[in-house]
């Protein structure tokens, strides 16, 4: 194992190459030789902690920001505490990189004193380094972040990725002081749709009153999309209070939509989600048949077994296997499944397995 000035010597004489193939940690950039995967980041990573200390005291005063960012990086993963004041003072650092990472490093040591100076930051800073500090105020989870965090999802002209990671930020954190800017994000119809969907997720993991109305709102929505983050969000929240909100959307002319409200009808359960399901049974769409399949698998009831015997003469082999697999669950009786692999079931395998059920099913009853 090398010693910490040899480590360091390395790094010097690496600087150059690391700086060519540096991204930050969390990007989708693909290189070739990744800094992060780089040898000597790997061997700092692993060194003894007395070890990793003193390289890391040379690393993050350097001048190079890929060695202060490798530094805060690997600082933050080791959580060294005696560095917070370093990664304080790298919050102002003229390289986005080094502060972006700085950033990070303070949420994932949940440090107190750098939260403050995260508050703090200006609407001028780089989108990038605001990504980073909004993935910090996530993970600390503190309250007080949400009127920094409100104000960039509200902001006009702001990144849109930016104002997505913002709204699941306060998401996490599930205070409802974050209900009006969501509420106002959601039904603007000139922000992205992306933006909406998750101010609708967020919204649903707040929950409240408040919640359940502007979800109610939001599935009234003409977008598609919106519709959709309402539904997932009402299925999240399981509540069956928005079930006459959910169940016209049925008819939508999205497949996708469709699909969706049938999921969580069935995930949510009761009378009125059952007869939200069962016309549905004879969609156009064989992906909205197949999740009506599971569904009422899933709702069960007396006339659940006879509904899906009638899918198991669907015209499409992923209709008939999913209504076979619920049919088998809900009566207990027993039969090799034909294998779904990535594609269609053998429809040989399936008739036989269909007709084998049927069979025991006509016993059982005799």
């Amino acid at each position: 194992m090398r010693s910490p000035d040899a480590l360091i010597a390395e790094f010097e004489s690496h600087r150059e190459h690391l700086e060519e193939h540096w991204f930050l940690p969390w990007s989708e950039c693909r290189h070739t030789e990744p800094v992060w995967n780089h040898e000597l980041v790997q061997s700092l990573e692993s060194s003894p902690d007395a070890w990793f200390d003193d390289v890391a005291v040379a690393l993050i005063e350097h001048e190079s920001y890929a060695l202060r960012g490798i530094a805060l990086h690997l600082i933050a993963r080791r959580q060294r505490p005696g560095f917070l004041l370093a990664i304080r003072n790298s919050l102002t650092n003229d390289s986005l990189h080094v502060r972006a990472l700085a950033a990070v490093a303070v949420g994932e040591m949940r440090d107190p004193d750098g939260l403050d100076l995260l508050l703090d930051t200006k609407d001028t800073e780089h989108a990038e380094v605001k990504k980073a500090i909004v993935d910090a105020l996530r993970t600390i989870g503190d309250t007080r972040s949400i009127p920094l965090l409100a104000r960039w999802v509200g902001r006009v002209g702001e990144d849109d990725e930016l104002r997505r990671k913002a709204c699941q930020a306060l998401g996490s954190i599930a205070d409802d002081a974050a209900m009006p800017v969501l509420h106002r994000v959601l039904e603007d119809e000139t922000v992205a749709d992306d933006v909406r969907e998750d101010a609708a997720i967020a919204i649903g993991r707040i929950g409240g009153t408040e919640a359940l109305l502007l979800l109610r709102n939001g599935l009234g929505c003409k977008r598609h999309c919106v519709q959709l983050a309402c539904v997932r969000a009402v299925g999240a929240l399981g509540e069956r209070t928005l079930i006459d909100a959910v169940a016209p959307i049925a008819t939508a002319a999205n497949v996708t939509l469709r699909v969706e409200v049938v999921d969580v009808l069935g995930a949510i359960g009761g009378h009125d989600a059952q007869r939200a399901v069962e016309p549905l049974a004879k969609d156009e769409a064989a992906e909205v048949r197949r999740s009506v399949g599971k569904a009422i698998g899933r709702l069960g009831g007396a006339r659940a077994p006879g509904l899906l015997n009638g899918l198991l003469d669907d015209a499409s082999p992923g209709v008939q296997l999913a209504a076979l697999e619920a049919y088998v669950k809900l009566t207990g009786l027993s039969v090799d499944l034909p294998k779904n692999g990535s594609s269609e079931p053998d429809r040989e395998q399936l008739a036989t397995a269909i007709a084998h059920v049927r069979a025991q099913a006509d016993e059982a009853s005799a």
